[in-house]
């Protein structure tokens, strides 16, 4: 298992920033506020259920993710920001930069089966052999094609459009 690390998701011009973090288990989260208004970072999945409340500019609040799996991250202010936190039992992962290429080091030889998630195509596995330094590239294709954006509800289950906008 990796060794669990202490990172930041900062809330910043109403979005969270990174949007996305990959981590091993056991790994802990600082979020920040850098808007000058309040924000209320929340999530309800099951792998980690947390309600940080009302902070404003300068404060931040941080949660440790026990649970591995796929952590929906949201702001009970804002409807439009959407964080996600992966959280892995492994420590044989990466997350792959903008053009989708990545690269995982220090592997050792043997039979292994590859996973990539991408929140608007699931999950896709295939086998994977590494036979030492000279292992070939892999290529995934992921689908997207039949992906929807629902709106989320706030921490209480509500709509965002069902109140005024405050700010």
């Amino acid at each position: 298992i990796g060794s669990p690390v202490q990172v930041e998701m900062a809330t910043e011009g109403k979005q969270f920033v990174p949007r996305m973090l990959v981590l091993p288990l056991g790994s802990s989260v600082t979020f920040p506020n850098h808007d000058p208004f309040n924000h209320n970072v929340f999530s309800l999945s099951p792998e980690a259920t947390f309600d940080m409340g009302l902070y404003g500019r300068g404060e931040a609040k941080s949660t440790t993710f026990n649970r591995p799996g796929v952590v929906r991250v949201y702001c009970n202010v804002h409807a439009q920001m959407r964080g996600l936190v992966l959280v892995l039992e492994g420590s044989l992962h990466t997350q792959p930069g903008g053009d989708g290429s990545f690269r995982l080091e220090g592997v050792p030889a043997g039979d292994y089966t590859l996973h990539a998630w991408h929140e608007r195509a699931g999950e896709v596995s295939q086998p994977l052999k590494v036979a030492g330094r000279a292992t070939p590239p892999v290529t995934l294709m992921l689908d997207a094609r039949g992906y929807r954006l629902v709106q989320h509800k706030d921490k209480n289950g509500q709509s965002y459009s069902d109140r005024s906008r405050r700010y």
